[in-house]
């Protein structure tokens, strides 16, 4: 038999009884009034239910249903980009879902460099050295090789964190290099220092690098990377303010 609707209506409250349609063609009127009534502001919640017509043992059954807060959570809801301003310039921080669309996000160009001056660096030095090129490490010295283990596996961990994209793999990389940077210094390494600088630098202000394990990209890179219906209704907080709100 041909059903009929029941629109009920709810301000949060009980639900009550506001408008009847016995012809089941009447569907669409029934929700278009059913919107009308949410969209004006006169009820909150709206909901539409079925009865076959004509059994009065038969139960309802919801077939429509629409609110006013699920509309009002998904209009109000906003991106937050934290701004950190210091010694390397402004950086914008993002989701991470928005930092993987960087077209310079990942392990390549010049970082894929460093990764394999890491990895390969310890084994040239053994190999220089076994073959006279290098400072000849004494084999039957223990400090001297309990050293350079300790050298060769911050060096592989450093590389392994690299190419992992570990959240503080850049802040790691950088005490490594600024710790090997100081050696050679003081051992009158003037061109390996330079290296460390260059590999230090590089670190602190590649794009590449910050998008990658920071999630962060300059403010001009905002368009390219974030949709222009979500970066139009972006709310740009400072990292303090954002640091206060976390520790609330």
């Amino acid at each position: 038999m041909a059903g009929q609707f029941q629109l009920f209506a709810s301000n949060g409250d009980k639900w009550q009884a506001v408008k009847g349609f016995k012809n089941s063609e009447n569907l669409a009127l029934a929700q278009s009034e059913a919107d009308q009534l949410v969209e004006s502001g006169q009820f909150r919640n709206i909901m539409i239910v079925e009865k076959t017509a004509g059994d009065p043992k038969a139960k309802f059954k919801p077939v429509y249903r629409k609110s006013l807060n699920s509309k009002k959570a998904q209009k109000t809801e906003r991106l937050e980009l934290v701004v950190k301003k210091g010694l390397t310039g402004e950086w914008i921080v993002i989701p991470e879902k928005y930092a993987k669309r960087y077209k310079y996000y990942g392990v390549y160009g010049f970082l894929c460099w460093i990764y394999f001056v890491l990895i390969t660096g310890p084994i040239f030095e053994v190999i220089a050295s076994l073959g006279g090129y290098g400072e000849t490490l004494p084999l039957d010295s223990i400090p001297v090789l309990s050293t350079f283990a300790v050298y060769i596996a911050m060096s592989w961990g450093v590389a392994w964190a690299l190419w992992t994209i570990k959240r503080r793999a850049v802040t790691i990389a950088i005490t490594y290099f600024s710790v090997i940077g100081v050696l050679v210094l003081l051992g009158g390494g003037v061109i390996p220092f330079g290296k460390c600088i260059f590999a230090i630098t590089y670190l602190l202000l590649s794009r590449r690098v910050n998008a990658t394990y920071r999630h962060r990209i300059k403010r001009r890179d905002l368009e390219y990377t974030i949709p222009l219906k979500k970066l139009e209704n972006a709310k740009f907080v400072s990292a303090k303010s954002a640091r206060k709100k976390k520790h609330r």
